[in-house]
């Protein structure tokens, strides 16, 4: 049944308080009668004159009729406790659901307590209250007018919602506390083990329902998914269920369920889908619990990772715990500890001759490395589902990261021979026939982004934190990125990740170009880009940001976040002679990253000098879309907004805050996301102009900046001079032989 308004306004909650009471009363009784049977009844029965086999029956009967009593108070008790806590929280929530009634009307709505849709109530005294002309403005919007409409029925649908789902979170509360669990007395009395806990009682109904596993109804398992849902993020429910299913039976639950066998796009295996969801969120909630019970879990699960689970073929428990490590916010520890294990598990086998792919995808054939259909329906990679994980993890990402060999393993560093300790990520077997590229590529670029940033990806609002962890790996993607015998270009579908990596330490890459020489303290270039390049080695900065001028769309990223970390610097420095030291030193990055996406195209499109001018002008052509939205005067910040945004960079704006922060991102992302090109009637047809096009974006900011000012044009015609010159000596660092 479904409550409307109606019937929550209309409810007496007090019955409940009522009820709990008298079943307060009724365990007290319990009690003394227990106390009266021991006395008058086993005590007489225990004295030793009654002798036989119908006395031992008898003691042996009494025994389990004084648990019964035991039993009924426990029971008499916790349903005592439900009561009163589901009266506490029901009250509470009508209460609210009150208040926004009130609220609504007060301003102007009329409720429908049945429907619970809003509509405004035209002759409400807010509305008579205004001018004729005042009036005629609101019903002229007629947009805004349902907006407001909509949003109080949302509130007000959500509010009932609520006392629904309390309520039948209580019901199924009570109706568990009455199921004889603790395994004494007669076979079907009271339960001694009642919990008057609502987040108990509704655990252990889960449990109840998974123990069934695929024998579950449709109608069963769409009620372990609720249940499921609404609790995934209770410490108390969450703890519950995982200790009670164990680590073992998760593993058999989930992979009795066989989530790959249902029919594609089939309604059992959207459900399945949702299952997956709400019981990875479920158990990663557990495993933020400190308790030495889920401290046991977390350590069976991890030694169940190497286990078939089932035949020769069957997945393995890794396998089956990774795919649900898919969804929820796990222990940064059980993470760490779980993706050592399954490193070490992977290197060792390495060191007898299998790989990653001979691990996870078993196969049809007569041997164990037959190349015929996959036979394994998971063929799931578990390391890409951990990197999944962790990308929402950042802490756990940053420490197991950390480990120079895990490193080396997990992102590879092939070194001088090309045969170093690489992983090779496997493809994927698809449950429904056929592979696709390693999707493991694009998980372990979101999982470094969360180490390096401290922050999971596409989530700015969280903030972006380097400390020393953090800054730590990054080197090392710097070094191993930016080095000679790069991953990248083996890694499909990791390069946007390594731009919003490069975004983030934006200002450590401008002072370490900076730095060539060992000058940039002595010339001040750590005052202008807010950092001392956490040591940062020039050279490696210099590669890396090579690296990423390499990649169309890693290039794009960075250059957008360079227009957008010197546009903050100019509005820093607004006012005084470093705002041009400012542009010098964002030059020179433009520079660095514009000569190697040149030369990259020169190489790519050798002998295709349509091909190659095309990219050029798309490039050229994009940057000017950048350098548009993130202009900065003395003023402050001009520019689009955008939404929310992908990327995050540091600046440290004086006087601007959060807020500017805020635009400079936007204004990024809003250039990224832009899938068009303003040619501005122009073509490119030769690397010079390419230059000079790219030359005019990098200067654009600082150009706009000057309009603003008082400068002569003899004075700003040398600082422009000493800018380009800049650009060139970023261009210079990273040449290597223009391919045209």
């Amino acid at each position: 049944m479904t409550l409307t308004c109606q019937d929550i306004l209309d409810t007496d909650l007090s019955t409940l308080s009522t009820a709990a009471k008298s079943w307060k009363s009724m365990g007290e009784r319990f009690g003394e009668l227990k106390t009266d049977y021991d006395t008058h009844i086993r005590k007489t029965l225990g004295n030793g004159t009654w002798q036989g086999r119908s006395a031992e029956a008898s003691r042996t009967h009494s025994t389990a009729t004084a648990h019964e009593f035991t039993a009924a108070k426990a029971e008499a008790r916790a349903v005592s406790a439900l009561l009163s806590a589901g009266h506490k929280q029901l009250s509470r929530l009508k209460e609210a659901l009150s208040t926004t009634l009130s609220d609504a009307r007060a301003k102007g709505y009329h409720v429908d307590t049945q429907t619970g849709r809003v509509r405004v109530d035209w002759n409400a005294k807010p509305w008579t209250d205004l001018s004729p002309e005042e009036l005629r403005a609101v019903k002229n919007d007629p947009g805004a007018v349902a907006a407001a409409e909509a949003d109080w029925t949302s509130t007000v649908r959500k509010r009932v919602q609520a006392v629904c789902d309390a309520d039948a979170d209580l019901r199924t509360a009570l109706v568990n506390v009455t199921v004889d669990d603790d395994g004494k007395g007669s076979a079907h009395g009271f339960n001694g083990g009642a919990s008057g806990d609502i987040s108990v009682n509704t655990a252990e109904r889960a449990v109840q329902l998974a123990d069934k596993g695929a024998d579950m109804t449709a109608t069963e398992l769409n009620g372990l998914d609720d249940l499921l849902a609404r609790h995934a993020k209770d410490p108390t429910f969450a703890e519950t269920f995982a200790k009670r299913v164990g680590a073992q039976g998760t593993v058999d639950f989930w992979h009795g369920m066989a989530p790959y066998a249902a029919e594609r796009g089939s309604p059992r295996a959207r459900l399945l889908a949702r299952v997956r969801e709400h019981l990875g969120e479920t158990l990663g909630t557990a495993t933020r619990s400190d308790s030495p019970a889920m401290r046991r879990w977390e350590r069976e699960m991890t030694d169940l990772g190497p286990e078939r689970q089932g035949g020769h073929y069957a997945p393995r428990g890794y396998q089956v715990m990774a795919d649900l490590l898919r969804h929820g916010d796990y222990d940064d520890r059980f993470l760490h500890t779980y993706g050592d294990s399954l490193v070490r598990f992977e290197r060792d086998a390495a060191a007898d001759g299998r790989s990653p792919a001979d691990l996870w995808t078993a196969h049809r054939g007569t041997d164990a490395y037959s190349v015929e259909q996959l036979d394994n329906p998971w063929g799931n990679d578990p390391l890409a589902d951990l990197m999944r994980g962790m990308s929402r993890n950042p802490g756990a990402s940053t420490a197991f990261f950390t480990d120079p060999a895990t490193f080396d393993y997990v992102v590879g560093n092939p070194g001088e021979t090309g045969q170093g300790t690489v992983r090779d990520w496997p493809d994927v077997a698809l449950p429904y026939g056929g592979t696709e590229r390693a999707a493991g590529h694009d998980e372990l670029g979101r999982a470094l982004e969360a180490a390096v940033t401290g922050a999971p990806p596409g989530d700015p609002s969280s903030g972006l934190h380097r400390g020393p962890d953090e800054i730590k790996v990054m080197h090392r993607v710097m070094e191993t990125y930016g080095g000679p015998y790069s991953p990248r270009e083996a890694q499909p579908g990791i390069s946007d990740s390594l731009g919003r990596m490069g975004a983030a330490y934006v200002d450590d890459l401008n002072y370490g170009l900076e730095d060539y020489g060992g000058a940039a303290e002595q010339i001040g270039s750590g005052r202008i880009t807010g950092t001392d390049g956490h040591g940062i080695d020039p050279a490696v900065a210099a590669g890396f940001m090579r690296e990423l001028g390499r990649d169309e769309e890693s290039y794009r990223i960075m250059s957008a976040a360079e227009e957008g970390f010197v546009a903050s610097r100019i509005h820093q420095f607004a006012g005084t002679d470093d705002v041009y030291r400012a542009a010098e030193i964002g030059a020179k990055g433009h520079g660095a990253l514009d000569e190697a996406r040149a030369e990259q195209i020169g190489a790519d499109f050798r002998d295709d000098a349509a091909q190659r001018n095309a990219k050029l002008e798309e490039a050229a052509n994009w940057k000017k879309n950048v350098a548009s939205v993130a202009v900065y005067t003395v003023g402050g910040v001009a520019g689009a907004v955008a939404p929310e945004g992908s990327i995050l960079i540091p600046a440290t704006i004086g006087g601007g805050g959060a807020a500017s922060v805020s635009a400079i991102n936007e204004a990024i992302n809003n250039a990224l996301a832009s899938d068009t090109y303003d040619n501005s009637g122009q073509s490119i047809h030769t690397l010079d102009q390419f230059d000079q096009r790219a030359l005019e974006n990098a200067t654009e900011a600082i150009r706009n900046h000057a309009s603003q000012g008082s400068l002569d044009e003899n004075d700003f015609k040398e600082k422009l001079g000493r800018i380009s010159y800049e650009y060139s000596a970023g261009r210079r660092i990273v040449d290597t032989e223009n391919s045209q």
